[in-house]
């Protein structure tokens, strides 16, 4: 769940050139290079961002998470900054290099040269010698290393030890995946699901000291290469939960995606049907043209358009012919042309006849 951030980076992203690898990675005057060690550390860091395939990246990571985890590296498949932030034409400087107890912190900024808005994020990743020789490791393994763990059916949760955790929300949330898990015929695939008490916390953990745009008030990522939940909305935040579908509609557009995890899983700590005034109101007084549907993106810190229509066009298709007829809409593509084609070819929905749609459906739901 996203807020002003998806409208910068959607900005950002459409003109930047994607890369595999970032321009340049240097270290910042205030980091010892005298330290022999700490060099070392840096050169791990650098050959890694430098590694041109996954193989050769492996090779600098700790055996565990390479073993473990589909992406062992969390902050390539956080799930909010898409493509990565590896992909993007970065520049890398190594703000610090702290050691404690032979485990090194390498704080990087990553960052453009020439772009108006210079810092993107700052991340933290760790080093340690394993078997002689130096390995990163990922942010959250460190925070979360003393948090306690609580198995409810396909979710493993994962929470501090100050947090009060409320195991009949638990039960629910695993209820409502193993509906999630039927109704789409997926693997029985565990989640691990994190809960944190901010968006600063939960940020911090994936090892974002510092990520473009301000954090909202509740949030939730789910990594779906890992199958990793983070949230700070509890153990029952549903919104997330209905993205363990995503890995299967892999054609559907984003919107679509989008609009059925707001349709059953809510936006933003709230039913869909909440948001329906906003949008309303936001329409009529920037006079938006809903026939160019997909360039409305963004209305105020607590909704997002893209859920709202989303969630209309996914429950029309639901009422048309339940789950079959929505997976049928997630079937054509991710482009442009593929939204609308699957919006015409499974909902007799036309481009020019969007904006009475929406309005008629929000005006039948009120």
């Amino acid at each position: 769940m996203k807020n002003m951030k998806n409208l910068i980076l959607t900005f950002l992203l459409s003109v930047l050139t994607l890369l595999i690898n970032a321009q340049s990675v240097d270290v910042n005057i205030g980091v010892n290079i005298s330290d022999t060690e700490k060099i070392e550390v840096f050169n791990v860091w650098k050959d890694y961002l430098k590694s041109k395939t996954s193989s050769l990246r492996k090779t600098y990571w700790n055996s565990y998470d390479v073993e473990n985890y589909q992406s062992f590296d969390f902050l390539k498949s956080e799930g909010f900054i898409q493509p990565s932030i590896y992909e993007l034409n970065l520049d890398v400087l190594v703000l610090k290099i702290v050691e404690k107890n032979g485990v090194y912190k390498i704080q990087s900024q990553f960052y453009w040269n020439d772009a108006p808005l210079k810092v993107f994020a700052i991340t933290d990743v760790y080093c340690r010698k394993i078997d002689g020789k130096y390995k990163l490791f990922n942010n959250l393994s460190e925070v979360t290393q003393n948090w306690k763990t609580k198995k409810i059916g396909h979710i493993n949760y994962h929470f501090d030890e100050t947090y009060s955790f409320d195991e009949k929300l638990g039960e629910k949330a695993n209820t409502f995946y193993s509906q999630m898990i039927d109704r789409f015929r997926l693997e029985n695939i565990e989640v691990n699901y994190y809960i944190f008490n901010s968006c600063e916390e939960l940020e911090s953990a994936k090892g974002f000291s510092y990520v473009i745009g301000d954090s909202p008030k509740g949030c939730g990522f789910f990594d779906k290469e890992n199958y990793f939940i983070y949230s700070s909305q509890g153990e029952y935040h549903l919104h997330e939960i209905v993205h363990v579908i995503n890995n299967k509609f892999k054609k559907a557009h984003p919107v679509f995606l989008a609009g059925i995890s707001a349709l059953w899983g809510g936006h933003f700590g709230k039913e869909i049907e909440a948001h329906y005034s906003s949008f309303i109101h936001d329409v009529k007084d920037k006079d938006i043209n809903l026939s160019e549907i997909l360039d409305y993106t963004y209305i105020n810190e607590n909704t997002s358009p893209i859920y709202v229509y989303g969630a209309l066009f996914c429950k029309e298709a639901i009422d048309i012919g339940g789950i079959q007829k929505l997976e049928k809409l997630f079937s054509y593509g991710r482009s442009k042309d593929d939204f609308y084609k699957a919006l015409e070819q499974e909902l007799n929905l036309s481009k020019k006849d969007i904006p009475d749609f929406i309005l008629s459906r929000i005006n039948q739901n009120k």
